[in-house]
């Protein structure tokens, strides 16, 4: 018998899929009252509270603080939103990535229309594939599919690769390796949400050797947190 908490699951997988049927039509969000387009076959903010709240999160002055002056790479840019927030809020350079071509000239339109092209650099290719061996950060920027679905789930479409986690092999995979990619003293910043399962997610955070310190929540729908996520073994 399912409980409550797999049944509601089950419901959010349905409407993300739901929704995704959806995702064929250009149009506009707001993130912080900043304008963004949303081009066809790209996973829209208008479908999910948790690139706001992240936004948000890094808008405020507790945690512009950590991200001022600092060069970040943000994975899965998806619209550019985060990027663009993050210089924002005062970042001296951010790469962003993402395995969609059409995020990836969504996210390089949007940079463009904030007059951002000196600061953001967008890349297509999948986690840190398109990223230099010699090329470190101080901040690594994730927004990650959280929704859990079977292992042997076989994604369809790039919008399914952008919310669902077939055995959460991407986030294990994120954690493995993300450590290479820092600079000494570096960070993680992930934002997650309970229509994902924040017990296992936890758990690959402590399996791949990080600590979690939670920085901001939000239960207002569903709970949704940003964890900055350290290296139990720094940097050299």
């Amino acid at each position: 018998m399912l409980t409550q908490y797999q049944k509601k699951r089950i419901c959010d997988v349905r409407r993300v899929l739901k929704q995704l049927t959806t995702a064929s039509v250009k149009h506009h969000v707001k993130v912080l009252s900043r304008t963004f387009v949303v081009l066809p076959n790209v996973w829209s903010p208008k479908f999910s509270g948790t690139t706001r709240f992240a936004a948000q999160a890094i808008a405020k002055r507790r945690i512009a603080r950590i991200v001022k002056n600092k060069t970040i790479l943000e994975l899965g840019t998806g619209t550019g939103g985060l990027a663009v927030t993050a210089v924002y809020a005062g970042a001296k350079r951010v790469v962003a990535t993402d395995i969609n071509p059409c995020a990836v000239d969504c996210a390089r339109y949007n940079i463009k229309q904030h007059h951002l092209e000196k600061h953001i650099i967008v890349r297509c290719g999948d986690l840190f594939q398109p990223i230099r061996k010699d090329e470190c950060f101080d901040i690594i920027l994730f927004n990650p599919p959280f929704i859990y679905v079977p292992p042997n789930y076989r994604h369809r479409t790039y919008l399914e690769r952008a919310v669902l986690d077939p055995g959460y092999a991407l986030q294990r995979r994120f954690l493995a390796t993300a450590k290479k990619y820092l600079n000494p003293g570096g960070f993680l910043l992930v934002s997650f949400s309970n229509a994902g399962m924040f017990s296992l997610f936890l758990k690959n955070v402590r399996e791949a050797g990080w600590s979690s310190i939670l920085l901001k929540r939000s239960k207002k729908d569903y709970d949704r947190r940003l964890y900055k996520l350290l290296p139990k073994h720094p940097v050299d």
